[in-house]
């Protein structure tokens, strides 16, 4: 497993649409930090890829920053772009659809439930 690009024990600037390529094809993804309960991943999707429903056993936020996206979360479809940033409660079902090709950061909180 490749280490986090972030660590907490030192100041970073980081540009985080320029952290991660652009998928050219299928889903790609980086963890950005692991530390403190908090596991933050940023992630590319070409236009029209897909993520099946599923949930998290923690509370989590997406924030799009670059591109389209159509976010299912429970019974409710939403279209993102750049800086929509939506919040998910554990347990929560959820699929995405990259409408066009994007990036978006996940956060994963870790030490809630």
């Amino acid at each position: 497993m490749a280490k986090p690009l972030v660590t907490l024990d030192k100041p970073l600037r980081l540009n985080l649409s320029q952290s991660i390529e652009m998928a050219s094809q299928g889903t790609t993804s980086k963890t950005l930090i692991e530390d403190l309960g908090v596991k933050q991943i940023l992630f590319s999707m070409d236009t029209e890829e897909e993520m099946s429903s599923h949930a998290s056993s923690y509370p989590a936020t997406v924030h799009v920053l670059e591109g389209k996206l159509q976010f299912q979360l429970e019974s409710e479809t939403f279209e993102l772009g750049p800086n929509d940033f939506l919040m998910m409660p554990s347990g929560a079902k959820h699929a995405l659809k990259a409408l066009s090709p994007m990036r978006f950061l996940l956060t994963l909180f870790k030490g809630t439930k």
